[in-house]
């Protein structure tokens, strides 16, 4: 969907209806606002007027956004309709359980209006490398997808059609399976179809029965002393009692997948935006209030409860809690969810782009930067970007082969800086291309400045017009005079710790004597002796190193990235081994928990390394250490359980 449109279509293509939904606009995450239902598509509705058929099929307010408020239905009016908007074309999209007849008629039905009509296909719910086989239900994809969006991961969904299904997602939002079995219609008329004398139960005498059992609150008996009642029970008292079963698997399964095997961890995670802390197991389909009912803890008493020495209800109902919630148009959430997950991708790709053009806007750019008053040149050579930094940082190597990270503001000052004064040992060579290379450079930082970044004023080269005196041979010399620390910003004087003397007189800055190479254009200004103070090296890159006893690790802190791209600081608690491997539990400085096998721990503790200047127990100790008075250790923000963060693995139920 494009941002600028006001509404989009769904269908789902049922065994008995057809499910309508209108949906807003991106504006309001295309949610759906509006429900329908008809029955299937004949063919006799595609024979005659697709216009009279197509406003049959639509509810006022989707007519009146089709043909026009007050209008008569026809091609011309919905032409003029679609002029109107600022996407005159309707999208609707369709998922079909049924054969291709429903399609193809939809197809006609909607030719007669500005329209587009794309079918869905499991791979725009779920992956491959997120659970899904080849032929499972994209129906049952669709509303497994729904439930996380609505209440997050895990998820367990049963829907109740013309064949039951229930389907789950682990905590991590990576399907784990479920199953399929007749519905209830289904079994009824089974017994009715291979028996004799049973009468015919119709869906709306089972509602009736249903109601009657949960107003007398006296639930239907497990040993019934008559026919109705023994078919009531026989196939309301399986659903429920097999459904405890499944349900009390799934909460064991998720409650203890902190210890996570190999195999399961090859999964790519859906990374749901939501957490499902409240395990809310939801219901859909035609039969799905019923099911609702049967579903919750006392199973709404339309059958008995089963003992509580049994090993079902009291083990869930008792030392397990969830929440069944019946929602009627669950899979239209899912289309909605899927929607806006190709939305993202397609931001993602923009974001690529404008990525990939800074990238051939900076990298292999030539740089000047400024240690203790001597100019050393570089080279652009990456741009670092993550979402725990305020804005990208560039990687700059330089001729001595040292390197460091600068901002964009401070590149700014090193690009001009290049392009002020060139190679500090002189532009040797082709001209034109030294020409080419400083406007480059000049280039890329009127760029950095029209991007709205804080940009410091750099001061013009001062000219060579001092002069000194060679103390042994009283001698006078030219000397050429290079920018020193006051020439440039402060800001990018930060690759070595030391600094000019600020207690030198402030009439005149001292004058450095430097070896230039020699100019055909200036000969007569090379100084006589030089010597060149060798700027300290400050790159450092950390070696992971494997400990003998896994228990050395204890104590020792990591950094992880989450799926909301902010880094968490944690501490390294507890060992312990398994069949599967080692593991290692994490404490995070905002009171989570998950466990590390042995590729987790090389990867959190080299991260650390790498940012561990942003931790702030890292920079409390730091700071201490330097015996800095009335210093307290930091406070750690708790941040809301209800945000993005979401690890692969807890120990302990949320």
């Amino acid at each position: 969907p494009k941002p600028e449109e006001e509404h989009i279509a769904s269908i789902v293509c049922g065994n008995s209806h057809l499910h309508w939904a209108f949906h807003s606009g991106l504006g309001d995450e295309l949610a759906p606002a509006l429900f329908w239902r008809t029955p299937p598509l004949e063919e006799a509705d595609v024979q005659g007027s697709m216009v009279d058929a197509l406003s049959r099929h639509l509810p006022q307010f989707a007519h009146d956004f089709m043909f026009g408020p007050s209008e008569e239905p026809s091609t011309k009016a919905a032409e003029k309709a679609a002029s109107q908007r600022a996407v005159p074309v309707l999208r609707v999209y369709l998922i079909s359980t049924t054969n291709g007849d429903q399609l193809d008629r939809l197809q006609r039905l909607w030719s007669c209006v500005p329209s587009k009509l794309w079918k869905l296909s499991g791979e725009d719910f779920f992956s491959k490398a997120q659970g899904r086989y080849d032929t499972m239900g994209v129906d049952r994809l669709a509303c497994l997808r729904g439930a996380l969006d609505l209440h997050g991961a895990p998820a367990l969904v049963f829907d109740g059609g013309t064949a039951t299904t229930y389907t789950a997602s682990d905590a991590s939002g990576n399907i784990m399976g479920g199953g399929i079995g007749p519905g209830l219609a289904a079994k009824f008329n089974a017994m009715v179809d291979t028996t004799s004398d049973l009468p015919q139960l119709s869906p709306y005498a089972i509602e009736a029965a249903c109601t009657r059992v949960v107003a007398s609150k006296s639930p239907l008996s497990t040993f019934a002393d008559n026919t109705e009642d023994a078919m009531l029970v026989g196939v309301l008292g399986e659903f429920a009692y097999k459904s405890r079963t499944i349900i009390h698997q799934w909460l064991s399964k998720t409650k203890t997948a902190s210890k996570t095997k190999a195999a399961d961890k090859k999964k790519k995670d859906m990374k749901p935006n939501k957490v499902n802390n409240e395990r809310i197991i939801l219901v859909t389909g035609g039969d799905g209030e019923i099911y609702s009912k049967l579903l919750e803890p006392d199973h709404s008493k339309i059958v008995e409860m089963e003992p509580k020495g049994s090993p079902t209800g009291p083990r869930v109902s008792d030392a397990w809690s969830y929440k069944v919630m019946h929602t009627k148009h669950l899979i239209h959430y899912g289309i909605k969810a899927a929607l806006l997950a190709q939305v993202g991708l397609h931001s993602q790709r923009e974001v690529s782009t404008q990525q990939e053009k800074d990238n051939n806007l900076f990298m292999g750019l030539r740089v000047v930067k400024m240690f203790d008053g001597e100019p050393y040149s570089g080279t652009v050579t990456s741009i670092v970007r993550a979402d725990d930094i305020e804005e990208e940082l560039f990687d700059i190597h330089y001729d001595d082969d040292d390197s460091d990270q600068n901002t964009p503001s401070e590149l700014y000052e090193l690009l001009m800086l290049y392009y002020q004064k060139g190679e500090p040992g002189g532009d040797k060579g082709n001209a034109d291309q030294h020409k080419k290379k400083r406007e480059a450079s000049k280039a890329a930082a009127e760029e950095l400045k029209k991007r709205g970044y804080d940009v410091p004023a750099v001061a013009a080269p001062k000219k060579a017009t001092e002069k000194t005196m060679n103390s042994s041979t009283s001698t006078a010399a030219a000397v050429v005079s290079v920018a020193t620390a006051d020439s440039v910003s402060p800001k990018i004087q930060t690759k070595t710790k030391s600094l000019p003397d600020k207690t030198a007189a402030p009439t005149v800055p001292p004058i450095k004597t430097v070896d230039v190479p020699k100019r055909p254009a200036a000969a007569a200004n090379l100084p006589t002796s030089a010597t060149k103070a060798k700027k300290s090296k400050t790159k450092k890159v950390y070696v992971f190193q494997k400990k003998a006893n896994p228990r050395d690790y204890l104590k020792d802190r990591v950094a992880k990235v989450f799926d909301d791209r902010q880094t968490y600081f944690g501490t390294i608690m507890e060992y312990s081994s398994h069949e599967d491997g080692s593991l290692w539990s994490i404490v995070y400085d905002d009171g989570d928990t998950e466990d590390y096998d042995e590729n987790d721990i090389k990867e959190s503790i080299t991260l650390y390394e790498q940012r561990k200047k942003n931790d702030p127990e890292y920079k409390f100790h730091s700071q201490a250490a330097t015996r800095l008075p009335q210093m307290t250790p930091p406070q750690v923000p708790k941040k809301n359980n209800a945000g993005s963060k979401s690890k692969k693995s807890t120990k302990t139920a949320d």
